[in-house]
């Protein structure tokens, strides 16, 4: 017999949306995958797929977010937006148990280190002699900072430095730190990753030494890895040499041989510390030595390690006679605290700075320490001249320069105007 079909085409409908950040608001180059199949790209954040009728999963991905997966009955044309929560800056690889499975804490000293630069991380523990994250882990964060502590086997495996690679090539940021890595994967024939990327060749397990002295981005930096508040684990502490068109950032004091090593390239920047971070004997030198790696790093948006800004209207009027106040902030915008000398440039009509209490004043030369974004209110006092006449000034610079990195400062010109100040009337015109 012969026995026809006839088909009747499942209809066909249109999803369409945009992929945003949902912090900022802003459009995300990002891709749309349909099921486990076919990926739609969205290059400027807009994506449109055509599909026949029926249940699908939607999933949005962008660099440095979190993927978003949905679930669509697709039985009419659709607009379907997705707001993706940006990753932190950081993740923090917690892979330092010892070569007998003991589990550390060696973590904490890294992590309360970024929260107190207020910077953002989340952390994956790596379980004992175990792979650490894949690479498409390591894609959604702008930056790396993997820890090994006093392991000295299954430090980096294999599979850990073939994600590291890919994750470099593609334009990463690594900070790793552990003070037998080299040991463990150089000891005999530095492998590709050890030579090529951290740059860096062994040269000696135990260095014998615990006192640094940077170079480099970290020049003027002393740092004493054993006893204070530090971990105090640095049993082996290794020697190494700086491979290629690398810097050297610390040395050991004793014998000037490398201890770290820093490179960058217009792909990817990398710091290896052949010795615990976790080791620096006080908070305040491993704040000081992770604010300068991160700055030298970018994974983020990040301050400088000392920056200041001057804050408030740089003009104001007066009569003859009068003494006229300019108010400002000065705000630390670095990553850690800082104070900061007070000079005035050259000045005609006297003129003081200092502390503002009420209408009165208390002359300063430097401020005291002030934290990370904390603000401290400045006012300038200007006597006009009885004999000015109007419309004559005098005009000085503020300058406020850092104590601890004399190289950054913030210079305020205020002006000061004899005269008396008008207001016009405001006309709408309709």
């Amino acid at each position: 017999m012969r026995l026809d079909f006839v088909l009747i085409p499942k209809p066909k409908f249109t999803v369409e949306g945009q992929i945003t950040d949902a912090t900022s608001g802003e459009l995300l180059s990002a891709t749309l995958q349909i099921d486990d199949g076919a990926i739609t790209p969205a290059p400027d954040g807009y994506y449109s797929a055509t599909l026949y009728e029926g249940r699908y999963v939607l999933t949005a991905r962008a660099p440095f977010h979190w993927p978003l997966a949905i679930e669509v009955d697709v039985d009419h044309d659709q607009r379907r937006d997705f707001w993706l929560d940006p990753t932190p800056c950081l993740l923090v690889v917690d892979d330092d148990f010892d070569n007998l499975g003991n589990p550390y804490n060696d973590q904490t000293y890294y992590t309360q280190t970024l929260e107190s630069l207020n910077v953002s991380y989340n952390v994956w523990s790596v379980p004992d002699d175990a792979d650490g994250p894949p690479l498409d882990v390591l894609r959604q964060y702008r930056g790396v900072i993997w820890l090994t502590g006093k392991d000295w086997d299954y430090t980096l495996t294999t599979a850990d430095q073939t994600a590291l690679t890919a994750y470099l090539d593609g334009g990463g940021r690594l900070f790793v730190s552990g003070q037998d890595i080299g040991w463990d994967i150089a000891r005999t024939v530095a492998p590709p990753f050890y030579r090529d990327y951290l740059h860096a060749g062994y040269l000696a397990d135990d260095s014998g030494f615990r006192e640094l002295a940077g170079a480099d981005f970290l020049n003027g930096i002393n740092a004493i890895i054993e006893g204070g508040d530090g971990a105090n684990n640095q049993a082996d502490p290794s020697e190494i040499t700086v491979v290629g068109n690398a810097a050297g950032v610390f040395r050991y004091t004793d014998d000037g041989n490398w201890a770290a090593t820093a490179y960058a390239n217009d792909t990817y920047r990398v710091v290896y510390f052949a010795f615990g971070f976790e080791g620096i004997n006080t908070a305040n030198d491993r704040r000081k030595v992770m604010a300068y790696v991160l700055n030298y790093l970018q994974p983020c948006a990040l301050p400088a390690p000392y920056a200041v800004e001057l804050q408030g209207a740089t003009l104001h009027v007066g009569l003859p006679g009068q003494t006229v106040t300019h108010h400002m902030d000065l705000v630390n915008t670095g990553m850690l605290s800082d104070a900061y000398d007070l000079t005035l440039g050259p000045f005609v009509w006297t003129t003081t700075v200092g502390l503002p209490f009420g209408t009165a004043l208390l002359p300063i030369t430097r401020t005291p320490v002030l934290m990370p974004r904390e603000r401290l209110p400045l006012a300038l006092h200007v006597t006009i001249p009885l004999t000015a006449t109007m419309r004559d000034f005098d005009e000085v610079t503020l300058t406020a320069t850092s104590v601890y990195s004399p190289s950054r400062y913030a210079a305020s010109p205020q002006r000061t105007v004899a005269g008396d100040a008008v207001y016009l009337p405001l006309v709408l015109r309709q």
